[in-house]
Order: structure tokens, then C-alpha cells, then sequence
């Protein structure tokens, strides 16, 4: 048996409505396609069909075709010279890249990670924001150099108004 595949995270795991959850390692993503019951197995595997060419290498850029199947037709899959597998006494398996999962259907939640990077970028961003209320012009800022060189000039937009929470700060 190659185990050295087995804990490595490179199969993409897919919600009912194929949107990305994450990854998985190729024992989690075994499991999960043998597991369950016949009608209802929690993951299909994704036999993805790539087109060769005429040199006789392998297009991965456009697939033919993406058919998510069981784990009995799986098992029947050939493995392909590009292919990971896995050998048993039995069988030789194909690795899965692609899974689907059946039993979910909403995107995971992440929660946000509280650290000072995190909340000092926050700060930052509220205390850049633009009060409702401020009076806006434009004025032309005229570079030293670009004012001799006949380059059009940026128009860039200014506030009139000074922030409510640095009104009493120097600028």
C-alpha cells in the first residue's frame, strides 16, 4: 500500500452545489467515498476526463467531461499514468483530486481570527472613512515635473471637511 499519499491534502472537497469547502487528505476523502449507505453515499468522486493530444501528453487545461460517481464505479475506474493509486491486495485505487459532498449543501462559516494585525487595520480603515456630511471639490495637484512636460494633469478629489475624530489634531 503507498502510504506515503495517504495524509497528503490534495483532494479538493466540493458542497452539493460544487462550491469549494476545502481541502481533505486522501484517507479523509477515502472514507468519506466508501462510507454511508448504497443510496446515499456522503462524498462522490469526480472522474475528470482530460483530452490527449498527439504527442501523446495529456491536456489538463480544458476536461472532456466531469462525472461524479459512487465508490462501486469507482473502484472499476483505470488508473491513468498520471494518476496517484493506492494498492491493495484486492484492488488498485485510484486516488481521488475532486469529491463531492452530498450531504452538504451551505458553505462552511469562518469566524475571523482576533489578533492586533487584524484589529490595528481596522482602526485604520474606520478611522479613513469619509464622513456622510463632508463637502467634497476637485483641485489639480501639478506634479514639479509633469508641469514642464505638457502631460495632462490627474484630477484628484479632496475633502473640505476634517474628520470628526481628528477635528482637534494637527494635520
Amino acid at each position: 500500500m503507498n502510504t506515503e499519499v495517504l495524509d497528503k491534502p490534495i483532494v479538493l472537497s466540493l458542497n452539493r452545489a460544487w462550491q469549494v469547502i476545502g481541502h481533505r487528505t486522501v484517507k479523509q476523502a477515502l472514507i468519506a467515498l466508501n462510507g454511508g449507505t448504497t443510496g446515499l453515499p456522503p462524498a462522490l468522486g469526480v472522474d475528470v476526463a482530460y483530452p490527449k493530444l498527439e504527442d501523446g501528453s495529456w491536456n489538463f487545461d480544458r476536461p472532456l467531461y466531469l462525472n461524479p460517481v459512487p465508490w462501486d464505479e469507482w473502484v472499476k475506474l483505470p488508473v491513468r499514468d498520471f494518476d496517484f493509486s493506492i494498492s491493495t491486495p484486492k484492488f488498485h485505487v485510484r486516488v481521488p483530486t475532486v469529491i463531492v459532498s452530498t450531504q452538504f449543501d451551505r458553505m462552511p462559516l469562518r469566524t475571523p481570527r482576533v489578533s492586533r494585525a487584524a484589529s490595528v487595520a481596522a482602526r485604520r480603515a474606520k478611522d479613513l472613512e469619509v464622513p456622510r456630511h463632508s463637502k467634497e471639490m476637485t483641485l489639480t495637484r501639478i506634479p514639479f515635473r509633469r508641469a514642464f512636460l505638457g502631460v495632462p494633469l490627474p484630477r484628484v478629489r479632496a475633502v473640505t471637511a476634517f474628520h470628526p475624530r481628528r477635528a482637534n489634531r494637527n494635520l
